[in-house]
């Protein structure tokens, strides 16, 4: 007949299988002699209500000795899956904040300076004064960029220089020259005079000539 059981165990101290029953032996022990060959037949199994269920025949010279069946709650099974869920949920929430702690930090490093210099820049554009430059802290990227927008400056520093000092040349000829200088449009109008050429017409001012 079909005998049931809690569980099925080895008993290494006494090199005997046993099957026991809250510690009880409730089935006959078997030495390991070569006279007895153990072997198994068909297994099954079923989770069922929190529970696994398995069967399995036991056959012993070819004899079918009964049937080891193991009903297992499923309970601590739940109780370790349900653990590992909710601490992989709460690495990937911790990843998750990491990741935009990470992203805000980048950013503000890489803005920052872009903002910066965007502020310089309109500075620049609104008062037209091309003396300003930008501090550099460091020889990364950023210093590259701050060095080479300073340089730019520089340049326009320099032409905006010689070009004032072209013109004040130029005012200084065109005003105190003794021969009249004049300019025309190409329909004869008079556009520019200097005071030399309004004295040689006998008029008091440049103004005068103009009109």
């Amino acid at each position: 007949e079909d005998n049931v059981f809690a569980f099925f165990k080895k008993d290494k101290s006494r090199d005997s299988t046993i099957a026991t029953d809250g510690g009880i032996s409730i089935y006959p022990w078997y030495p390991n002699h070569a006279s007895y060959h153990l072997s198994t037949g068909d297994f099954s199994f079923l989770f069922s209500d929190d529970y696994l269920y398995a069967h399995q025949l036991v056959i012993v010279n070819q004899e079918k000795w009964g049937c080891i069946s193991v009903k297992a709650s499923t309970a601590s099974l739940k109780e370790k899956i349900r653990s590992h869920l909710l601490t992989m949920m709460m690495v990937v929430i911790v990843l998750i904040i990491l990741s935009y702690l990470l992203a805000y930090g980048l950013q503000t490093i890489i803005s920052r300076p872009i903002l910066k210099l965007a502020a310089v820049s309109k500075r620049i554009s609104e008062k037209q004064d091309y003396s300003v430059r930008v501090k550099i802290k460091g020889t990364d990227e950023i210093g590259v960029l701050y060095d080479e927008f300073n340089h730019m400056l520089e340049q326009i520093q320099l032409h905006e220089s010689q070009r004032d000092k072209a013109e004040k040349k130029y005012r200084d000829i065109f005003e105190n020259a003794t021969y009249g200088i004049f300019q025309l449009s190409p329909h004869g109008r008079l556009l520019t005079a200097n005071p030399a050429f309004a004295r040689i017409l006998g008029y008091d001012s440049q103004e005068d000539a103009l009109n």
